[in-house]
């Protein structure tokens, strides 16, 4: 879905309220997204995913969570340090 009203801050506002939900609720809980490219934008390294990488980098701690990035495909990954198994088997993929 393309959104050009300006919004994005008030929908990524939204994810993160969503995420301290879910933090509250599973405290070994990660998160990631991708920033979908405008029409016309090329897939790499997005607007969209530059915001939210900015946006992400601010509200997550890095004394809490590891911030995977991935600007070739526009996807980042806010791995909890609390839950090393499962970051470790996502690392593992990642790299593939």
């Amino acid at each position: 879905m393309q959104l050009d009203d300006g919004d994005g801050f008030r929908i990524f506002s939204t994810c993160i309220s969503v995420a301290g939900i879910i933090y509250r609720n599973d405290p070994q809980a990660s998160f990631g997204f991708i920033g979908e490219s405008s029409i016309g934008e090329d897939p790499q390294n997005t607007r969209r995913y530059k915001i939210y990488r900015k946006l992400s980098e601010r509200y997550f701690s890095p004394l809490a969570f590891n911030h995977e990035k991935d600007d070739y495909n526009s996807t980042y990954f806010i791995l909890n340090k609390k839950n090393w198994t499962c970051n470790k088997k996502l690392n593992f993929k990642l790299s593939d």
